[in-house]
């Protein structure tokens, strides 16, 4: 899996490069080709239009298995910002997975009670 940073309006140090690749690499181990999957993770400082304080987004986008992943969040914490976009990529990426297994347990089940019919 590749992965791609970007950043606006902050500095991308080491140590965030370092900390996004490991939180957001591990969403790697329930893809099934991890090769040819791309991610782009871009980090942005906003503007506060109406929230005191620094406001910090994270959001990746995981293009994998014929499909497009896009996760946005919004905290006060970079790093924290990073741990819920990796929570609900990983929770969208799972959705994904059951759905299309379900869909194959179904058209499998149609095909034995087609057979049983005859």
């Amino acid at each position: 899996m590749t992965i791609s940073f970007k950043a606006s309006g902050i500095t991308l140090t080491e140590a965030i490069k370092a900390y996004g690749q490991d939180k957001i690499g591990s969403v790697a181990s329930l893809l099934a080709d991890q090769e040819s999957a791309n991610l782009d993770l871009e980090l942005e400082k906003t503007t506060a239009h109406h929230q005191k304080g620094e406001v910090f987004r994270a959001e990746v986008n995981l293009r994998s298995m014929g499909e497009l992943f896009r996760v946005e969040k919004t905290a006060e914490d970079l790093y924290v910002a990073i741990d819920l976009v990796r929570d609900d990529l990983i929770r969208e990426v799972k959705n994904y997975k059951s759905r299309t297994e379900s869909i194959f347990k179904k058209g499998g089940r149609l095909a034995k009670r087609l057979l049983r019919m005859q």
